[in-house]
């Protein structure tokens, strides 16, 4: 794979992989982010935890809602109520010079706050972390 993609594992023990199995890029179709959700309505499951995967394998993880996380330091930790994955440009515009790039995005909802976690597609080594109240 040649771009970021996303790993969720699922309460039903499965892990869901962008770019394998059902949730291969297909052109015309929804995109593997959307099927993964409509998987999950479908078949009543729930996102345990989400990661960022760089081309090189290097993961960025958001908290996990597992009750037995692989990091057993964070098994006692608050646990998400949800997460949300998508895609978001962000920019910076500096008098006439503009500059974009493309970040995947997972978002973490806690009880009375959220977390966001964004890595670059063009620096996928370097990522961002933003708590909203």
């Amino acid at each position: 794979m040649d771009t970021l993609y996303f790993k969720a594992g699922l309460s039903n023990g499965e892990t869901a992989i962008e770019g394998k199995g059902r949730f291969e890029v297909i052109p015309g179709e929804l995109s593997p982010i959307n099927r993964l959700y409509e998987y999950i309505a479908d078949e009543g499951l729930t996102i345990t935890s989400l990661s960022i995967v760089t081309p090189e394998g290097h993961e960025f993880h958001a908290p996990s809602a597992s009750k037995a996380p692989r990091f057993h330091a964070f098994g006692d930790a608050q646990k998400p109520l949800s997460y949300q994955i998508y895609r978001k440009a962000g920019g910076d515009v500096v008098g006439d010079n503009t500059e974009f790039e493309l970040f995947t995005v997972v978002e973490t909802a806690f009880e009375g706050f959220s977390t966001q976690l964004w890595v670059s597609h063009a620096r996928p080594y370097q990522a961002y972390t933003l708590v909203k109240a």
